[in-house]
């Protein structure tokens, strides 16, 4: 789908997703799910897959395919989504390659298969160059982001990019 025709789901409209897709008994769990599909793609995992073979895993894994396959062909995303397909776009722009979001790999597919990125991978400086025309970045919080909010900064940051992270040393693991 073109990257601008989407929905962006708020948390009421995930529930009411979630709830469409499980029994009744489940549905108390709905809060849960939403809870570890999000902590997932925010560790750029497919949820579910996070080693230990249980049976809420499994579980967890088939809602989130479901969830996710629903999303896309109904053309929606959640803003996890959000910041996953903005990563593959920079991603592919960063490897010289043109983003094609109708042929671009799924939400699942693109988890399932992630590789950690590196500011070595990239080609040439396409994004920098092209579309990323500031020299300055600044992040707040810096302390709260996650792996997948570090992994798109990883994209962001380029040569000549000047990087200031604010973050409250008393909020510091």
């Amino acid at each position: 789908f073109h990257p601008l025709e989407f929905t962006l789901l708020n948390r009421d409209e995930q529930r009411e997703i979630l709830s469409s897709m499980l029994p009744k008994a489940k549905k108390n769990k709905i809060p849960y799910y939403l809870n570890q599909i999000s902590l997932a793609k925010g560790k750029l995992m497919m949820p579910g897959k996070g080693g230990k073979e249980k049976k809420d895993d499994k579980e967890l894994f088939h809602l989130a395919l479901t969830y996710t396959e629903y999303c896309r062909t109904h053309k929606k995303l959640d803003f996890d989504d959000l910041l996953l397909r903005t990563l593959q776009g920079t991603q592919y722009l960063l490897q010289g390659k043109e983003v094609d979001w109708n042929n671009m790999p799924s939400i699942a597919d693109f988890l399932s298969n992630y590789q950690p990125w590196s500011a070595t991978t990239a080609k040439d400086n396409n994004l920098h160059t092209n579309f990323l025309k500031h020299k300055w970045m600044f992040i707040d919080e810096y302390q709260d982001i996650n792996y997948l909010q570090h992994q798109l900064l990883l994209t962001f940051v380029q040569p000549g990019t000047l990087l200031c992270a604010i973050g409250d040393p008393d909020q510091a693991i």
